[in-house]
């Protein structure tokens, strides 16, 4: 669908895609505004190869932090939240084909009043497999999970949202792996003002 705005003497066109009147969105969470669970990760450090980026080492197990999320404005409540996972290769070891690291997401949504010890949703596992090639400061990028349930979702809330490499299953890259950012994946209605 395309909309046209005439300012002076030049056309603007304006494209808009969604389906119906919804649309799909993601946000993007630096792993630097994280918040350390637990057993935080390594601190945040940097990675560099002719250019830079941001990681923290999450260990073979164990390792947590939380991410703070204000959940949107015309969010489809009903459709939940998914996640992926990016990061970097920071081990001079790298994964080999076919091993896996896998990753855990839970949360929970606080309104006006509500107390921070709620309690979380259930955590869902979102396992990253390698290809063959992977090398130390390769970036590597999950798929995307399953739907997460946040207990009391809401529009407008604060998420708090718990990333792990579960201390159970931390897959079989038996190495430190660098995390550099947390998408967050919903579907959202068009609004006015």
């Amino acid at each position: 669908m395309g909309n046209q705005i005439t300012t002076s003497d030049k056309i603007v066109q304006i494209n808009q895609i969604f389906y119906g009147n919804t649309f799909w969105n993601v946000d993007v969470i630096p792993i630097s505004w994280a918040i350390d669970g637990t057993t935080a990760p390594a601190a945040l450090a940097e990675v560099s190869s002719t250019n830079k980026a941001r990681f923290r080492d999450f260990a073979v197990a164990g390792s947590d932090v939380f991410f703070e999320w204000e959940v949107p404005y015309g969010i489809v409540v009903a459709s939940g939240i998914y996640f992926q996972a990016e990061g970097w290769i920071t081990n001079v070891a790298p994964p080999a084909a076919n091993e896996t690291a896998i990753f855990s997401l839970s949360g929970v949504s606080l309104d006006d009043n509500e107390i921070l010890s709620t309690s979380q949703g259930s955590a869902v596992v979102l396992t990253k497999t390698f290809a063959s090639g992977f090398a130390q400061y390769d970036r590597w990028v999950s798929g995307w999970s399953t739907v997460v349930t946040v207990n009391g979702f809401s529009a407008f809330d604060l998420a708090l949202l718990k990333f792990q490499r579960p201390t159970a299953t931390p897959g079989t890259y038996g190495q430190a792996i660098g995390v550099g950012w947390l998408k967050i994946k919903y579907e959202a209605t068009m609004q006015q003002s």
